[in-house]
């Protein structure tokens, strides 16, 4: 279990290209969610235009050039975990949580960061380290890939957790 997530291009003639994917590269989905689909996050498909490709891509090398000042993440950024003992159905919790952390979105950000890393059940590390970096750096050469599409390729986000 986790979040995989997958950019993709259908052209005008239904034909599907597979651009990239990602797993637990949870600020990328974020961004995303937030950006792209109005804070819904529902694994449906997500259209994303080249404009937003433009501005995602303009801030990954935004937080790559600017990674040695990035704001620490902070308790409300972390994965909840289920109390010990509880007594709690573990599905019913998972659930819950769930929908708790999609209220979240675009309301937990504690900086102006639009890559602040996003927590969720089974969305991996909050923590800004080499792994959220290289994310960043997968992330630019996917978009790239999506650019060089022409104008009859539609790109398409989906996550699943």
């Amino acid at each position: 279990m986790g979040l995989d997530m997958y950019l993709g291009a259908r052209s005008t003639n239904s034909e599907y290209q597979e651009l990239g994917y990602w797993r637990k590269a949870n600020a990328v989905h974020g961004w995303f969610v937030r950006e792209c689909a109005n804070g819904l996050d529902e694994c449906q498909e997500i259209f994303v235009s080249r404009e937003q490709l433009l501005k995602l891509r303009s801030d990954c090398n935004n937080a790559l050039a600017n990674r040695e000042n990035a704001v620490p993440n902070n308790e409300d950024n972390v994965v909840i975990k289920q109390p010990v003992g509880s007594g709690q159905d573990l599905a019913q919790f998972i659930m819950e949580n769930m929908k708790a952390e999609q209220q979240k979105i675009g309301t937990t950000l504690v900086s102006d960061d639009p890559l602040q890393p996003t927590a969720g059940f089974f969305f991996g590390s909050t923590e800004k380290d080499e792994w959220y970096y290289n994310d960043l750096m997968e992330t630019i050469d996917i978009i790239d890939k999506a650019l060089a599409l022409g104008d009859d390729w539609q790109v398409i986000y989906q996550a699943s957790w």
